[in-house]
């Protein structure tokens, strides 16, 4: 029996097809989304993306005698379809750059000298930008990102003076997407103590890798390396 296609038409038809899907995959930018990896990262870029005021002689220190918990909140650019629900929404927004910056990759730029509010305190900022060619999702619980300042003690090492809160319901996990040329501000304090130290912050990826910001001066109290839950939340803000 002959067949009735020939080689030639199901090749066109195969070819069709194809591109369908590719424009369906364009389409929907979830399907091509990548997890964000150590293989992602290069080294911040330390010119801003946005025209952000940098002011050398800020005065907007914050000095504080505890940990305090994580606060970098996004809102997700695309939804999380297998999330079970019922996570805390952010209305933290990703902002698409507005200069073309050199070099290609994710990372984290901290900001001390960019003044911006951290709740009711004069505070700085902390960017995640996405300068990749995919859309890069990140695990987050109710909103929240596993972003942490760190301190450099007299020995060179580094440790967390913030934490984050555990979670006890799984309705919390969830995953934020960020698109190609877009970041997410995040506002943050900029310590001040009795403790001159330099101070960076740190990202913990899914993958169990980091992603590390550059490095900047300032200050902390010793009760800021204190891990102990009775002391997180229990002091001053100044």
């Amino acid at each position: 029996m002959k067949s009735l296609f020939r080689p030639q038409t199901i090749l066109a038809a195969a070819a069709i097809m194809l591109g369908i899907a590719a424009i369906i995959m364009a389409m929907n930018p979830r399907s091509s989304a990548q997890p964000a990896k150590i293989d992602h990262a290069v080294d911040p870029i330390l010119t801003s993306p946005d025209e952000v005021t940098i002011d050398p002689h800020a005065d907007n220190f914050l000095s504080a005698n505890y940990m305090l918990p994580g606060y970098c909140y996004a809102n997700s650019q695309l939804t999380d379809a297998v999330a079970p629900g019922g996570f805390g929404p952010s209305e933290n927004n990703a902002h698409k750059l507005q200069r073309e910056l050199p070099g290609e990759g994710l990372y984290l730029l901290a900001q001390p000298t960019a003044v911006t509010k951290f709740g009711d305190n004069p505070g700085m900022r902390v960017l995640l930008v996405n300068q990749t060619c995919f859309t890069l999702s990140f695990g987050a619980a109710d909103s929240r990102l596993h972003i942490l300042q760190e301190a450099q003690d007299a020995e060179g090492q580094w440790h967390a003076i913030e934490y984050i809160p555990p979670v006890w319901c799984g309705n919390s996990l969830h995953h934020v997407y960020l698109k190609p040329d877009y970041y997410w501000a995040f506002p943050a304090p900029r310590y001040e103590g009795v403790l001159p130290a330099k101070l960076r912050f740190t990202m913990f990826l899914e993958d169990g890798s980091r992603i590390h910001s550059n490095e900047f001066e300032g200050s902390v109290n010793l009760e800021q390396f204190l891990p102990d839950e009775s002391v997180q939340g229990a002091g001053d803000l100044e």
